[in-house]
């Protein structure tokens, strides 16, 4: 099996995925770049997140918001976004533009 397109999430862009340990669509991240609202489709349970700048410093963390995580704080540059649950954790890179 495998193969085929690629899931649409209403056309944006997901994030790239450095490492995971979850099934390969259980996190979407979205929009890829993020201006002001970074999005989880289908937050499958309670996840935390650690937002770390490129020199990693972590500028941001707490647990996602169903409704998205505000990035409108962050300056433009790359980030490295890190989640967990209670099964599974993955580590995604994130462009934020201004």
């Amino acid at each position: 099996g495998g193969g085929g397109a690629a899931a649409d999430g209403g056309g944006a862009i997901l994030v790239d995925v450095v490492q995971t340990n979850a099934p390969a669509d259980y996190w979407q991240v979205y929009p890829n770049p993020v201006r002001d609202q970074l999005f989880l489709s289908d937050l499958p349970r309670v996840t935390e997140y650690v937002i770390a700048s490129s020199q990693g410093a972590i500028v941001q963390q707490g647990t996602f918001p169903s409704q998205g995580l505000d990035m409108s704080q962050l300056s433009h540059g790359y980030y490295v976004l890190q989640l967990q649950d209670a099964l599974f954790n993955g580590t995604f890179k994130i462009v934020v533009m201004k």
